[in-house]
């Protein structure tokens, strides 16, 4: 579960490092097995860039990290399109696709959410200091995880009473966020949803003979 990793900018950094060099390789080589393996890496990158922004608390950190989003989105993006005019399958655009209208509008919309949130889903006070110190909790514990596992000799015992404890609160950080979704929908919806839309909702609202220009 990739929600519980400690969400680390070096650990990023790792995977996306990795993602580049197989995607460029199965290039090379012509080996479409590595490339996709490559795509894959760059997918799980790039959702641990989107962990990493969510646990950002400032929003001048939320949008420093957003260069390293679009760069990520951007390889993506690329990468299909590669994949799509070596292969021919047309599910590789609509990927190409996707990650695009990621690119254009979810990184702006994370920098919103918080703030467009707290004061469009009439949250009590006590629900969002709440969410903010279970948050805080599970980032608190996600690093000590990591910093005793990196240890030359780690504590075993210390690590399963933290992981005990993180998993403790990642069930009642999701009870919560369940309890926002029911009672204050307006609040989870623009929190918590992805905005994007796909290649087939858009033909579906255009008429015959209509084009959707950008």
């Amino acid at each position: 579960d990739i929600s519980m990793l400690y969400p680390d900018q070096i650990i990023f950094n790792t995977l996306d490092d990795k993602a580049q060099i197989m995607v460029e390789l199965g290039i090379v080589q012509n080996d479409s097995l590595l490339l996709f393996k490559g795509i894959e890496t760059n997918e799980l990158a790039y959702k641990l860039a989107r962990i990493v922004f969510d646990s950002y608390t400032s929003e001048k950190s939320k949008l420093i990290h957003t260069n390293s989003i679009r760069s990520q989105l951007n390889r993506l993006i690329s990468s299909y399109i590669f994949a799509h005019s070596k292969y021919g399958d047309p599910n590789h655009l609509v990927k190409a696709f996707e990650f695009s209208e990621n690119s254009k509008s979810s990184i702006l919309l994370g920098a919103m959410q918080d703030a467009g949130a707290k004061y469009q889903g009439n949250i009590p006070p006590e629900l969002l200091e709440k969410e903010k110190e279970l948050s805080n909790t599970l980032s608190y514990y996600k690093n000590r995880v990591y910093d005793e596992s990196l240890k030359n000799e780690p504590n075993e015992n210390q690590i399963g009473v933290w992981q005990n404890r993180m998993f403790e609160t990642k069930v009642a950080f999701d009870s919560l966020v369940d309890h926002l979704e029911q009672t204050f929908p307006a609040y989870s919806k623009l929190k918590y949803e992805d905005h994007t839309i796909s290649p087939d909702s858009i033909q579906l609202n255009l008429e015959t003979g209509q084009a959707l220009v950008e």
